[in-house]
């Protein structure tokens, strides 16, 4: 944990899917459907149609009562173990993103994770030990912990308490477009974010220093 907490000194917030690692539900969806052998719109719809999904993501179900409902619907008798399993082995590192991680933590800037994400996903990722998962973050405020998903204003509340920080030292950079202006209209600087080397570019603008974005990254070997 880093111990400086002057509220002028800059936090970085990364969101965890599509900028720390790559996820499909559509692998999700043929991974369930194949267990069950139920057709793949019927399991689309039972997890993701329904609203089923946010809620486990908001913390109002648990894995095993999400499970349950799930597999009730879709008549399995699947066994819980093997059904989260089926839900949640859909990720993937992103890689290229290690240089800046790496830059980062060399400077002293502190980092968080800002996801939404539900319980088993986290702890399958997690479990991976991927590079980009390594001890970067200062601490993660995930949205199935925090009863509150992004664009909500409370869970940006609760990484700026965290943090301790101003919002105009608070950096964050997601996939998606309405929660970068969520956090845009408190006051953060903020990134949509499509790949690294733009990233870089509006870190160093925001930093005032260079960032390389393949320092350190596996394809240079640095």
């Amino acid at each position: 944990m880093n111990n400086c907490t002057d509220p002028r000194d800059p936090f970085v917030f990364f969101d965890l899917g599509n900028v720390l690692v790559h996820f499909d539900h559509d692998v999700a969806v043929r991974n369930v459907a194949g267990l069950v052998n139920r057709q793949q719109d019927l399991v689309k719809e039972t997890l993701f149609g329904s609203g089923l999904q946010n809620r486990l993501e908001t913390g109002l179900i648990t894995s095993h009562e999400f499970a349950d409902i799930a597999l009730r619907q879709l008549q399995s008798q699947l066994a819980t173990y093997d059904f989260l399993e089926a839900i949640s082995a859909i990720f993937q590192p992103n890689m290229s993103i290690l240089g800046i991680l790496r830059q980062l933590k060399h400077a002293a800037v502190p980092m968080a994770i800002l996801s939404n994400t539900c319980e088993p996903h986290w702890q399958w990722i997690v479990k991976q030990r991927w590079p980009v998962m390594e001890e970067w973050f200062d601490f993660c405020v995930l949205s199935y912990e925090a009863q509150s998903m992004k664009p909500d204003s409370r869970i940006y509340e609760i990484c700026e308490a965290k943090s301790g920080r101003l919002p105009a030292q608070l950096f964050f950079t997601d996939d998606r477009a309405e929660n970068v202006a969520a956090a845009e209209q408190r006051g953060w600087k903020t990134h949509h974010f499509s790949a690294v080397p733009p990233l870089a570019q509006a870190l160093e603008q925001w930093l005032g220093w260079p960032l390389h974005p393949q320092a350190g990254s596996p394809e240079t070997g640095t």
